[in-house]
């Protein structure tokens, strides 16, 4: 399903550096994006924010606020498309997280920048970045 707005996805490796320092830039930009409500995520976001969680109460609560946004869905296509990407990076001499691959696949489909910190994106072909 192709968006039709300016959707944020958000990675990983945002979540969990505004998480740790709420005070941060970064945190600062991913609240204002939050309140523009252009922020969308994935299943497998959610499931590596939520692995990181120190205690229950954490869990709940990051459960809480992921799963009130839209989630963008994947498809067995879009696996396969993961796969594809991680074979090609390696080949390249990149290791690339399947995870990874599959975010920048997810965005990719749905026309979605992507919000990370996190450098195996920029080795990956045809990923939107966003930057404020």
């Amino acid at each position: 399903m192709q968006n039709s707005r300016n959707d944020i996805l958000v990675d990983t490796s945002v979540w969990i550096e505004a998480y740790r320092k709420p005070n941060s830039n970064l945190a600062v930009d991913l609240k204002k994006l939050l309140e523009e409500h252009c922020v969308v995520t994935t299943g497998i976001i959610i499931a590596e924010v939520l692995q990181g969680a120190k205690t229950q109460s954490d869990f709940d609560s990051l459960r809480v606020h992921l799963v009130t946004l839209p989630i963008l869905s994947e498809s067995i296509d879009d696996w396969e498309e993961a796969a594809h990407k991680s074979y090609t990076a390696r080949k390249e001499g990149y290791l690339v997280p399947i995870s990874d691959c599959l975010i920048a696949t997810i965005a990719g489909k749905n026309n979605c920048r992507v919000f990370t910190i996190d450098k195996h994106f920029k080795v990956l072909k045809n990923v939107k970045i966003w930057t404020n």
